[in-house]
């Protein structure tokens, strides 16, 4: 006869042995509410269960979880008076997956990126650590020199530990790849070349380098030799400038990492600050950025810098003897021992992601009858520069003489010896004249902090030389 549905399942009378139910019994005792099910289910409703003949209503009477079939009241006292029906017992239900329908992505790492060992013999030994326990000999693929190596002819395991017949040859490429499916989800080492779409790694140990292709998000690098490549600026993505007359500020710009000793670290959106507090008055002092707890943090020292050569921080400029301290800036106090950084007074420079920084300033009327150089006061321009990175500063106003001639000239640190740029001469004799005048220009001196004048005196015959509507304008980069 025919049926609709599935076919039953019956048992085979000429067996002395029963076809078992799919199901289980337990006996109630009036204080266990927590059975062990022979199977795991998913869900409530994937099992019946009855008590004293009565049907239990799934998750308000009783819940499942893998094998933990657990009452909400305890069955009272009964032999055998609990059973349970495996909803799917009698359809034998399963799933046939499609050809080729398991992708990649779908894989455990220890199943599609299987691990391999490069070793380097010496002629004389023939026991080598392995980086993972294969299962056993059989389930690593074993060369030397590209030849196959046969277990356990040529070679045996135990553990980690793999043991040649015979030491290979001193020198020679002895590869071992792990087959089949490893214990440890752990993927110790990625093939070249293997292609990880967006991942989220947590604290990873990277031997080698690594070339970064796009966006990477992190709060902390840390590496030694060549690195981490790709990221860029990953020295100074940042900038030093003056927030106020007591605060300076450490704010990022095109990025937000600063290499500190080895390591790259993430500068917050808000910056990081250094008050005056502490600081001496008209002092030259340098700014390193370090860590503390964790963070960046920042600090005024009258230390020089110099050129990091340890590992993983070549070519970093530091605090002289102390690795810790990354460069990120100059400043010179002012006579209240305050950052000043104005169009007339540059006093705060940074030294990653530098601009120009102009100058505008003027000052009075002078003359002298000197026949020697005289310096004009008061000073024109002060400013800081770096050394590889000089200053460039015009100085303007109406020249006038009476006299044979007179020199102007461009001067700085209060000093006639310390010219620099165009100077002019005026010939006109016995004259008083006004004409336009331009001197100075682009000037490069020692590191630090100088400051810019005009210079000018009758240097034959008598008379007076003078300079009228002195102004100065320029730029540094800081």
């Amino acid at each position: 006869m025919s049926y609709l549905g599935s076919n039953l399942q019956t048992g085979d009378p000429t067996r002395t042995i029963a076809q078992p139910l799919d199901a289980d019994r337990f006996s109630g005792n009036a204080s266990t509410t927590v059975f062990t099910l022979s199977r795991a289910v998913g869900y409530p409703t994937d099992i019946e269960v009855v008590v004293e003949n009565v049907q239990q209503e799934p998750t308000t009477a009783f819940t499942v979880n893998g094998t933990t079939l657990t009452f909400t009241e305890a069955p009272p006292i009964g032999t055998n008076n609990i059973y349970v029906i495996y909803q799917q017992s009698n359809n034998n239900a399963q799933v046939t997956l499609a050809d080729g329908s398991v992708t990649y992505a779908k894989l455990a790492n220890n199943i599609r990126l299987f691990t391999s060992d490069n070793l380097t013999p010496n002629g004389n030994n023939s026991v080598f650590t392995l980086s993972e326990p294969p299962a056993d000999a059989n389930t690593v693929f074993v060369t030397v020199d590209g030849v196959v190596q046969r277990a356990p002819v040529h070679y045996t395991t135990s553990g980690t530990t793999i043991t040649f017949t015979s030491a290979p040859p001193a020198s020679s490429n002895v590869h071992v790849r792990h087959l089949g499916f490893r214990t440890s989800t752990t993927v110790t080492a990625i093939p070249v070349g293997t292609y990880i779409p967006q991942p989220n790694i947590a604290a990873p140990t990277i031997t080698g380098n690594m070339t970064v292709t796009g966006n990477v998000s992190a709060a902390v690098f840390t590496g030694s030799g060549s690195g981490i490549t790709g990221l860029s600026q990953e020295v100074g993505q940042c900038r030093l400038v003056r927030t106020s007359a007591t605060v300076l500020t450490l704010t990022p710009v095109d990025g937000q990492f600063i290499k500190i000793a080895g390591a790259i670290y993430a500068i917050p959106s808000a910056g990081v600050t250094l008050s005056n507090s502490g600081l001496s008055v008209s002092t030259l002092y340098y700014i390193y950025a370090s860590i503390s707890g964790g963070n960046v943090t920042l600090s005024a020292s009258a230390t020089a810098y110099a050129t990091d050569t340890t590992a993983g921080n070549v070519g970093v400029r530091i605090k002289s003897g102390d690795n810790a301290f990354t460069l990120v800036g100059m400043i010179y106090t002012s006579a209240a021992s305050q950052f000043v950084d104005t169009t007339g007074n540059r006093q705060v420079l940074s030294y990653f992601n530098r601009r120009d920084r102009h100058f505008s300033a003027s000052a009075s009327n002078y003359s002298t009858a000197s026949t020697a150089m005289v310096v004009v006061t008061p000073i024109l321009i002060s400013s800081l520069n770096w050394a590889d990175d000089g200053i460039c500063v015009w100085l303007a106003g109406q020249a006038g003489m009476t006299g044979s001639y007179a020199l102007q000239q461009a001067v700085f640190d209060n000093s006639t010896s310390n010219t620099y740029g165009v100077y002019q001469y005026i010939y006109i004799t016995g004259a008083t004249t006004n004409f336009p005048n331009l001197i100075g220009g682009w000037h490069q001196p020692a590191e630090g902090f100088h400051s810019y004048y005009m210079a000018l005196g009758a240097v034959s015959g008598s008379g007076t030389t003078s300079i009228n509507n002195m102004s100065a304008t320029g730029y540094v980069r800081g």
